[in-house]
């Protein structure tokens, strides 16, 4: 996701930046520096997301968790907060943030293959 998309995505919460920032640790400029980025890495987007105080399903606008509770009830949840099937919020809680575990390992994947990819693309030193 593009930094351009992801600012789009926080300013509809309606939080200053310099608010996210200051929540974030960084200042307003670091801030701008990471939403200029083609490509802003998920770590980043969890650390928006926390910020903001929501799941970081908010910067997916298609995803949707299906998963069985222990009743064997369907349940689905999307980015705003839907959900069917009765779950329990604690349960859907827990759904969300093994979700985002799963994300975050694959980012790490992902980077430690670019991380490959980049070393073997520049040659025997």
């Amino acid at each position: 996701m593009s930094g351009e998309e992801v600012r789009k995505v926080i300013m509809s919460f309606g939080v200053p930046l310099v608010n996210i920032a200051r929540a974030m640790g960084i200042t307003g400029q670091g801030l701008n520096s990471l939403l200029l980025a083609k490509d802003v890495k998920s770590g980043t987007l969890e650390e928006l997301a926390r910020a903001l105080g929501q799941s970081v399903l908010i910067f997916y606008p298609d995803a949707r968790i299906d998963q069985r509770n222990e009743h064997g009830d369907n349940i689905v949840a999307d980015r705003h907060g839907t959900v069917s099937g009765g779950a329990d919020p604690r349960a859907l809680m827990e759904i969300l943030e093994r979700h985002d575990r799963q994300v975050e390992a694959f980012q790490a994947q992902i980077d430690r293959l670019l991380g490959i990819v980049e070393q073997l693309s520049s040659g025997p030193s």
